[in-house]
């Protein structure tokens, strides 16, 4: 908790204040305080979008939030790194700008159309588009939900915004390796086993790679089969793949506004 005081001062020479200045200060007060208020809860929404700026960061595919029109108001350092190397997505006058004129006219018109009036009937996803790369690289996948607009400050109510993720097929998530092991109580060995099976990798290909002997990669997968409670490599592959994908570097948040079309 914190206190705030004011304190109103005058010359030694000067005399007391007068009445009307009491009065003055009195009405005065009530501002003050829901001043004060105000100055708190911005303190508050502060702290809280500081946990959700790096929560967003953690996630290796891009995360973002536009408006109607397009205009990016957040987004994490993955949907930055996407927009900034301009390989079919890109950010032109603030606004998210795709380089294939006919998603780029399917996207413009899903953003601008009109809620449905199920927009709570939990179909969480509207939209979904391909976006192909002029680089030849398997196309951005994008996957759009509206989302309900809140009252502002004042009361008015906000515009629609839209929650948009976007992912690289070409740097496929694969799970956090280091998580699955703490959450298996994996060994160094086995940790690499997982993180080989995870990548596609066959035993008898591990074997070889790794120069280890294919009794001690099967012993070792057995090992993984106990622990995890998996009977099979396919199981056990898919269990890992439950395991959240995080990002290692970088934190980037993208606060922009703007009025150029799309």
């Amino acid at each position: 908790s914190y206190a705030a005081l004011l304190g109103v001062h005058t010359s030694i020479v000067q005399a007391p204040l007068p009445d009307q200045a009491h009065a003055f200060l009195e009405r005065l007060t009530p501002h003050l305080e829901r001043t004060l208020r105000l100055i708190h809860e911005h303190a508050r929404l502060q702290d809280q979008w500081s946990v959700v700026k790096a929560t967003l960061d953690m996630l290796d595919y891009g995360a973002l939030v536009c408006d109607e029109d397009g205009v990016l108001l957040v987004g994490n350092t993955a949907s930055a790194a996407m927009l900034a190397h301009g390989d079919g997505l890109a950010l032109r006058e603030d606004r998210i700008f795709v380089h294939d004129a006919k998603v780029r006219t399917r996207l413009r018109a899903l953003l601008t159309s009109a809620p449905s009036g199920k927009e709570g009937d939990g179909d969480a996803l509207k939209g979904a588009l391909l976006v192909p790369r002029p680089s030849g690289l398997p196309a951005y996948q994008i996957m759009l939900r509206r989302i309900e607009p809140a009252r502002s400050l004042l009361g008015f109510p906000q515009r629609w915004l839209w929650s948009v993720v976007i992912s690289d097929p070409s740097a496929a998530s694969v799970p956090t390796m280091r998580a699955v092991a703490m959450l298996y109580d994996l060994t160094p060995a086995e940790t690499r086993l997982a993180t080989l099976l995870v990548g596609g990798a066959t035993p008898d290909e591990i074997a070889a790679m790794t120069h280890v002997r294919i009794s001690t990669i099967r012993s070792q997968l057995s090992s993984l089969y106990a622990k995890t409670g998996t009977r099979r490599q396919a199981e056990l592959v898919r269990l890992f793949s439950t395991v959240p994908a995080l990002r290692r570097f970088g934190v980037l948040i993208v606060l922009c506004v703007g009025t150029t079309a799309i």
